[in-house]
């Protein structure tokens, strides 16, 4: 888990990732890291969940806020829908261990549906 937390941050890598999240984490790094049409090419979405499902329960909760820390702080995360900021938040909260702040999310905040 060492491993994702250092690929978002642009640390190296400890050890080898599997290649389907190692997808995941560049399709995301590529869209909201690098701001690269992240409002209308949401399909990062969908590899944002898998990264979150992976990321989360695994690694210390600070670790893990660091990752979610730095999506947020990039430039393009105010222009992103009000819906995939909520996403983001939500992985953040969860990541914090913080119970009230997950359920604070919006009833409609459910995952994309593929296409």
């Amino acid at each position: 888990m060492r491993a994702i937390s250092c690929s978002i941050r642009n640390r190296p890598e400890p050890e080898s990732i599997a290649t389907l999240l190692q997808k995941d984490l560049e399709v995301s790094k590529l869209r909201l890291i690098e701001c690269r049409e992240p409002r209308d090419q949401d399909v990062w979405l969908h590899s944002l969940i898998n990264v979150a499902r992976t990321l989360n329960p695994y690694l210390p909760p600070a670790q893990a806020q660091a990752v979610w820390a730095r999506f947020s702080a990039a430039p393009c995360f105010a222009t992103l829908r009000d819906f995939q900021r909520r996403w983001i938040t939500l992985f953040a909260a969860v990541a914090a261990r913080d119970g009230a702040r997950s359920r604070r999310s919006p009833p409609n905040c459910s995952p994309p549906r593929p296409t």
